[in-house]
């Protein structure tokens, strides 16, 4: 009996049992192309990667540089402001922009580069109250046209620095460091 419900059952569900082994090499084979497919684009990314990272190290550097640059332009521009009168140029202004240009240039240096953009931002709203504070007009040997020209300049190459840091790709790259 069991021979024969055995033979019974072997020819009743052949086609089917055929229609699996078909169905399940298929399926083999479909999932050693998606093995092989996802080995090359793991390959391909690992080699995109390292372009970008060699390509991206070098443009860094040439950012931090250029950064750097500005930063110390704008120290510069603030530096002249130092052989002003204290009432004329208020000195703790002057001494808190200073600092955050300073924390700029170290947090570049360390390529802290969102740390680096807000310290930019708290120089140039410091810059910016800064040059609100300058007395209006020019009173005797004081030039307050010539210290709003320093003041406008600190401003400026700061705010190029805040452009070169706000760029998306430079935090990213900071975060992915």
């Amino acid at each position: 009996i069991d021979e024969t419900e055995k033979s019974f059952g072997d020819e009743r569900y052949e086609g089917i049992r055929q229609d699996l082994q078909k169905f399940a090499e298929e399926f083999r084979d479909l999932e050693e192309e998606q093995k092989a497919l996802a080995e090359r684009a793991e390959d391909l990314l690992k080699t995109y990667r390292q372009k970008s990272l060699e390509q991206t190290g070098s443009n860094l550097d040439q950012l931090i540089k250029k950064s750097r640059k500005k930063t110390a332009e704008a120290l510069q521009a603030l530096d002249g402001l130092k052989d002003l009168p204290p009432q004329r140029a208020p000195q703790a202004e002057v001494e808190n922009s200073r600092q955050r240009l300073l924390d700029v240039d170290t947090l570049l240096e360390h390529r802290d580069f969102a740390e680096a953009l807000r310290m930019a931002q708290a120089a140039a709203s410091s810059e910016r109250s800064l040059q609100r504070s300058l007395p209006e007009s020019d009173r005797g040997a004081y030039n307050s046209s010539k210290a709003k020209a320093h003041v406008q300049k600190a401003i400026s190459k700061t705010q190029e620095v805040e452009e070169m840091l706000e760029k998306e790709d430079v935090i990213e790259l900071n975060l992915s460091e």
